[in-house]
């Protein structure tokens, strides 16, 4: 669509096309709806802006038609008194006249008056309603993009296990284990369906560093450290601690995510 096919939209076609894209990301359920949200808040946006020039407009005609009828009944009653003063009894009639038609056009006016403010009054309440859809659309837009991520150990594989509990992808694109960083050049994708699968990476060297560094009955904590970037784009660390301990004659490693955060890393 171009400028020149949204300014020949009416207003009910903005809000039927809106309705009819938030209708869309009901039918689809759960998933990253950012972009089709996005194209509805488009179209609110244009609706917020015609309605703000409506009342732009409407006040201007309101000043410029409250100004000419302020110097029509000035110049009324300035020939009124005049022809008053000179005896004019024919001319004061035609003046009687026009002054009693003054005042049914202006009780006319007044009228008019009422039912503007009650058009801009219902305006008004269509605009609080939009005003509504749109905060309700950027808390679901920022509620999609939290990145929700589990880490546990899977003994078995001597590997770490990641998960997505959110409802939009994240990339996972390195970690950082005590000293040692790694980024990758491509990121690997974890998508919200967590109870599908999700990402394993081995700690096998890890596994037998850890082997021989802790005696049994004992343990040891290593920090970690998990680089991640959301479907919107922003990035995320999460902070997670690794306690390698024994358990009878195996080692194994507890994971605990102490908390994740925005972060340029």
């Amino acid at each position: 669509m171009n400028v020149d096919q949204l300014s020949q939209m009416s207003v009910a076609e903005l809000r039927r096309t809106a309705n009819e894209i938030l209708a869309e990301v009901q039918a689809r359920g759960t998933g990253d709806h950012g972009s089709i949200l996005s194209r509805a808040q488009f179209y609110i946006d244009e609706i917020e802006r015609r309605s703000a020039e409506t009342e732009r407009q409407r006040q201007a005609w309101i000043s410029r038609r409250d100004f000419i009828l302020e110097i029509v009944v000035i110049v009324l009653i300035g020939a009124e008194l005049y022809y008053s003063i000179h005896g004019g009894n024919q001319q004061l009639a035609v003046l009687q006249t026009l002054n009693t038609s003054a005042g049914q056009q202006l009780d006319a006016l007044k009228v008019l008056r009422t039912e503007q403010e009650d058009a801009l009054s219902t305006q008004k309440e269509t605009l609080g309603t939009i005003t509504q859809m749109n905060a309700a659309l950027q808390n679901q837009l920022g509620l999609n993009f939290v990145p929700l991520l589990q880490i546990s150990y899977m003994e078995s594989e001597k590997a770490l296990f990641f998960q997505n509990f959110g409802k939009t992808n994240l990339f996972l694109w390195g970690t950082k284990l005590e000293s040692i960083k790694s980024i990758a050049p491509e990121p690997r994708l974890l998508v919200p369906a967590a109870e599908t699968g999700g990402l394993r990476t081995s700690i096998e060297e890890v596994f037998e560093s850890e082997s021989k560094k802790v005696p049994k009955g004992s343990y040891d904590t290593l920090h970690l450290e998990v680089y991640l970037k959301n479907a919107n784009g922003k990035k995320f660390t999460s902070n997670v601690v690794l306690i390698a301990l024994w358990r009878g004659d195996t080692l194994t490693f507890n994971v605990q995510t102490i908390g994740i955060r925005p972060e340029n890393w």
